[in-house]
């Protein structure tokens, strides 16, 4: 019952109107691709940490979001993201170096925090299949330089749903509004950042 009351409400929402956004952002990041190389991989995990050291640092931020969110600490990425990167061959300090994204979503409210965590958190959804294949490809697992896309494991369905379950106690119409423009801004800041070189 729950589920169906999902989504036929901000979910739905928040599906169609990121649809565009999401589709343009998997052209630019062809990681099924059966010729991935190596260097390509690192490449995007670099690009990843990129976004989201600085985008996790800024949600941090926000007033009350461990309150809207009490999981909020479990769902942050960097540090996975970070044990890839040095998995790959990186050093710390070559981390440290790495570019970050100074251009970022506006993150002023738990609306606007909610909008981003349903962009970051979808990208674990398709982590299973992504992990699958840069294992088949490259040989590369969780503990070589795969945790970013390993997320949760087996726990991946239920951290998704309890995200719903959150976005779903957003009641007002113009929280759900500003839920809905964070989560294009964010995808539209990570498309832009990706193809930035």
């Amino acid at each position: 019952m729950m589920s169906k009351t999902l989504e036929s409400s901000l979910l739905v929402r928040l599906r169609q109107a990121t649809s565009p956004f999401h589709e343009a952002i998997e052209k630019h990041v062809d990681v099924l691709r059966p010729d991935l190389s190596s260097t390509e991989y690192r490449h995007l995990i670099e690009r990843f940490y990129g976004f989201y050291a600085p985008l996790e640092l800024r949600m941090a931020q926000v007033p009350s979001l461990n309150v809207a969110c009490p999981d909020y600490a479990r769902r942050r990425k960097t540090a996975r993201l970070e044990q890839d990167l040095c998995a790959l061959g990186l050093s710390a300090d070559a981390v440290a170096r790495l570019p970050r994204c100074t251009e970022l979503p506006a993150l002023a409210t738990v609306a606007d925090a909610l909008g981003c965590l349903y962009v970051t958190e979808g990208a674990t959804l398709g982590g299973a299949i992504i992990s699958r294949h840069v294992f088949t490809i490259l040989g590369v697992t969780a503990a070589t330089g795969c945790a970013f896309f390993t997320s949760y494991g087996d726990e991946r369905g239920a951290m998704w749903k309890g995200l719903g379950e959150i976005l779903n106690t957003v009641s007002e119409e113009p929280n759900k509004l500003a839920v809905i423009q964070s989560a294009c801004a964010t995808f539209q800041t990570f498309d832009t950042w990706l193809q930035h070189e």
